[in-house]
């Protein structure tokens, strides 16, 4: 009997000690679980962290040059007159040194973007700055409808959406820089394409008209409707094909009338031919419209590398404060001949007075480019430029050529 109840005891305090280790171990495993729990906070934080990272892009790029000038010469003064030329003789200088900061917090549904420039001037401005919403109408994303609101590229034709990060010429056409002055515009842009089975994509877009490089007041419209422009674009394997149309209108503030006098012999009376006088010039609007067809084709028939054909034409009135009829056009070839040369030519026309009885207003110009490809974010141009004058009667053509190098520098 005391021997059962001496093992009834023994097997009952093995029971009780148990019953503590397990307590025990309980115990040191909760502590543990707290342990990883707090250890898993500043992890799961940091995942937060780098997810948002993701979310946010930065890009930009950097053209540094030296421009060699027919025209240079000491002062102010020379007969450059296209604005792709840089109108102070031969010059090291920025053209362009961009920051993109993109942030897309779900790129299905909306992107937003700052685009800053901190080219010649050497202080910051905003080139862009919109907010872009996307809506899929099937699961496939086939076919997208996204609206753009704010201030960004104006959506004519090609050239003017290419960046210049890619462009093989310094500039773009002469067109271009006199029809959309800065490329950009605010206002807002719908936009619905379709991938399969040939893709295209029409827009359509309204904009406040002056452009962003027209002044410091460029940001003003005097004229109550805004532009409209509408735009479709196709694409069939490596060939694409665009029609633009632009409409607005144009309001010339009033000139009154004014006199002028210059003593020129400086003997304190007015004489004759001293005066000159202003006439008073009413306030006028008138219609702004711009047309366009543009075109590119490329090719992979030469065993050392892609060939490119891109072209485009403009055609419309209302350039600036006149209302004159206009055209131009570029033809632009580009070869690459290794993985590290390629080169490409441009024939760039513009008449700002298309009519038969104006003369002398056309230039026609030519722009060769050699380039090499130092690494994958650096590309070193030779260019040449020969802008030609309409040639007129008596009138010789200006010397105005550009020998250009530039390095480009891309991130």
């Amino acid at each position: 009997m005391i021997r059962k109840a001496t093992l009834l005891f023994l097997l009952l305090g093995m029971l009780s000690s148990a019953r503590a280790q397990e307590d025990s171990l309980s115990q040191k495993v909760e502590d543990l679980a707290g342990k990883v729990e707090s250890m898993q906070e500043p992890f799961l934080g940091m995942q937060t962290d780098v997810e948002n990272l993701k979310k946010l892009k930065l890009t930009g790029y950097m053209q540094v040059r030296f421009d060699y000038a027919d025209s240079a010469k000491s002062g102010l003064n020379n007969e450059a007159k296209n604005s792709s030329i840089s109108t102070f003789g031969n010059n090291f200088y920025i053209r362009r040194a961009r920051l993109k900061v993109s942030y897309e917090p779900n790129p299905l549904t909306s992107k937003y973007v700052f685009y800053f420039n901190f080219g010649r001037s050497g202080f910051p401005t905003i080139l862009e700055a919109y907010a872009q919403l996307f809506k899929p109408l099937n699961p496939a994303r086939e076919y997208v409808l996204d609206l753009t609101f704010g201030q960004f590229n104006v959506p004519f034709g090609y050239e003017i959406e290419y960046s210049s990060s890619k462009r093989d010429f310094g500039e773009r056409s002469q067109a271009e820089n006199a029809l959309f002055p800065g490329e950009r515009d605010r206002g807002v842009n719908l936009n619905f394409g379709i991938q399969k089975p040939i893709s295209w994509k029409v827009n359509f877009a309204l904009l406040q008209g002056k452009g962003i490089g027209t002044g410091s007041t460029d940001w003003q419209d005097f004229t109550k409707p805004k532009d409209f422009i509408g735009r479709a674009r196709f694409n069939y394997k490596s060939y694409y094909l665009g029609f633009s149309y632009y409409y607005g209108q144009t309001y010339v503030e009033p000139v009154p009338f004014s006199s002028t006098w210059t003593d020129k012999n400086q003997n304190q009376v007015v004489d004759s031919g001293e005066v000159a006088f202003t006439q008073a010039k009413n306030s006028k609007l008138f219609d702004k419209v711009r047309r366009g067809i543009d075109a590119q084709l490329y090719f992979d028939f030469l065993p050392f590398g892609g060939t490119a054909l891109r072209g485009e034409y403009y055609q419309g009135f209302g350039v600036g404060n006149n209302d004159t009829r206009f055209q131009g056009f570029y033809a632009w070839f580009s070869q690459q001949l290794t993985t590290k040369f390629g080169l490409a030519y441009r024939f760039d026309r513009w008449d700002p007075n298309a009519r038969k009885s104006s003369k002398g207003n056309r230039v026609d110009q030519h722009d060769f480019v050699f380039r090499y490809y130092w690494d994958a974010n650096t590309r070193i141009s030779l260019e040449y430029i020969l802008p030609k004058d309409e040639s007129v009667a008596g009138a010789k053509d200006r010397k105005d050529n550009i020998f250009r190098v530039q390095t480009l520098f891309v991130f």
